[in-house]
């Protein structure tokens, strides 16, 4: 694999999915922990110099000095290797792959889903799976199907122990989005999916949390299908899609041709891309979401990493954000219209100079 999907990185799936570094297994292999991709596990290694001392640091504690061992968090490859995570402390409470999928397991066994998708990224460093139950379809516009999905994301870095959220499959394309929470206002979370991971042993507690992430990630279906649809029903036009493009690629006061480039791409997406039209703000969402799910890099490792976990996640949920606003929609088409008359002065002028100069 590439970039940051390593080659200990193992990316399964019951099919092939846009990136082309799916391989492709039975469901009932992806729903048994001890087949799937995240059967290992995280120990937490003392750290050695040459002479056989262990490695310290030395912090104040009540005001005075001491000091406290460092540890590796560690990883077995299949060949008996180890392979370094990251540098840890003593207080480092590693929770296991087999603790987070326990959580999938009584999704799987009790409310009816099935693992899509599990694997790593950033050579194990992140653990994720996406599942899917038969109540996961839902249409816009009555003929576009999307299916819902319930994620689960961890990191093996220290300070993170992983959460549950959203995402939305558009299958004439494939094209993805996560459900973006933080821009809404508090009685819009409420129900809405994104749970931090509660460890417990005791399986009563843990079939009530899978519960209750049973109930927000429908609630949040609901929320996302009124969405699309309400999007589906509002016009934009050439002139503004265009505008939209540029004041949503652009960073700064100037028009890049990096950034320019890329509105071209989310605008010609937008009317050319599998199932759209150019003529709704549906279209230009999914103008954002195929360029940032399979366009943005040649490298599909990289492209899979940013449009699942990294900047291009985070593109896509601003998008949406902003074609539901009303007044966010009309400032990017302002900046866009402003970034583009100011590129075309400074290009006449560059223009004007140079013609100056030969003369």
């Amino acid at each position: 694999m590439h970039g940051i999907i390593e080659n200990i990185d193992v990316v399964e799936g019951i099919e092939q999915e846009w990136h082309g570094l799916t391989s492709v297994q039975s469901q009932e292999h992806l729903n048994c922990f001890e087949n799937g991709a995240l059967d290992w596990s995280v120990i937490r290694n003392p750290i050695y110099r040459a002479d056989g001392s262990q490695v310290v640091e030395s912090i104040t504690k009540k005001g005075e000095f001491t000091q406290r061992p460092i540890y590796e968090a560690v990883t077995t490859l299949k060949n008996g290797d180890l392979h370094n995570l990251h540098i840890c402390r003593d207080t480092y409470g590693e929770v296991s792959n087999k603790e987070f999928f326990d959580v999938c397991e009584i999704l799987i066994l009790e409310f009816g889903f099935n693992v899509a998708s599990i694997g790593s990224v950033e050579a194990r460093k992140t653990v994720f799976f996406s599942l899917e139950a038969d109540s996961s379809l839902f249409k816009v516009k009555g003929n576009d199907p999307i299916y819902s999905r319930v994620n689960g994301l961890m990191s093996h870095c220290a300070g993170f122990q992983g959460h549950f959220y959203n995402s939305a499959t558009r299958q004439v394309c494939l094209n993805t989005i996560r459900w973006a929470l933080k821009e809404l206002k508090k009685s819009e979370q409420e129900n809405l999916l994104k749970i931090t991971f509660r460890r417990t042993s005791n399986v009563q507690e843990r079939i009530k949390y899978a519960k209750s992430i049973v109930s927000s990630w429908a609630a949040n279906q609901v929320a996302m299908q009124e969405a699309f649809e309400e999007l589906a029903s509002k016009d934009l036009s050439r002139g503004d899609l265009n505008m939209f493009s540029i004041g949503f690629s652009a960073n700064g006061g100037l028009l890049s041709t990096r950034a320019l480039n890329v509105a071209n791409a989310i605008r010609d997406l937008a009317i050319e891309g599998k199932g759209n039209e150019g003529k709704t703000r549906y279209d230009a969402l999914n103008g954002v979401t195929e360029y940032y799910t399979s366009k943005s890099s040649e490298d599909a490792g990289k492209t899979f990493f940013s449009s699942e976990f990294g900047v291009g996640a985070e593109r896509k949920e601003r998008a949406l954000v902003a074609l539901l606003d009303d007044d966010a929609l009309n400032q990017l088409c302002e900046k866009g219209e402003k970034l583009l008359k100011n590129r075309d002065r400074i290009q006449s002028e560059k223009l004007e100079l140079a013609n100056s100069y030969q003369l």
